[in-house]
């Protein structure tokens, strides 16, 4: 499933220069036919070649700029996946915001990373946090700030610094 995924953008842009150029040669050749044409069928056939090969370039377009826009999300969704491994949790506002996106956007690329097993995890509704299904067993239980005793809400991983929102103290 991941390799067709990611094999979509360059079939849609193959398929787009495959229309793209022959279209563009009969077009030529219609062009020729009706500039050096001596009799009136030339122009004619002329005219019905060239609207004809615009029949077959304007879907070739079409095709290659689909083909660029998911290569576009491709790009976004291995960044966010390499993101997501590299930080074990991560936010919704901090993934957009590191990938330039919305918010929406940025829901909908880790719903499709999820959806194609690039990334396995689940998503912590309080805190709008994403977290890697690896580092769940090394999240802290920590309820209380260690040096002022004010609650603390944050998750926190093991082997991650933390500051408390009270005292400002950080502590491991």
């Amino acid at each position: 499933m991941k390799f067709l995924f990611f094999m979509q953008d360059t079939v849609k842009k193959t398929l787009g220069v495959i229309l793209i150029v022959p279209g563009t040669f009969l077009l030529f050749i219609a062009l020729f036919g009706i500039i050096g044409g001596d009799k009136p069928e030339d122009f004619n056939i002329g005219v019905g070649v060239s609207i004809f090969s615009l029949f077959i370039i304007v879907p070739g377009i079409l095709l290659y700029r689909k083909g660029l826009a998911l290569a576009g999300e491709e790009a976004k969704v291995r960044k966010l996946v390499s993101m997501l491994l590299t930080y074990r949790r991560m936010s919704i506002q901090d993934m957009a915001s590191k990938l330039g996106v919305t918010e929406p956007e940025a829901h909908n690329l880790l719903a499709v990373a999820v959806d194609q097993n690039l990334v396995n995890g689940h998503m912590d509704r309080p805190t709008n946090e994403f977290f890697v299904s690896t580092s769940v067993n090394d999240i802290k239980k920590l309820t209380q700030c260690p040096y002022c005793g004010a609650p603390v809400t944050q998750v926190f991983h093991k082997d991650e610094t933390a500051k408390c929102p009270s005292c400002g103290q950080l502590f491991h």
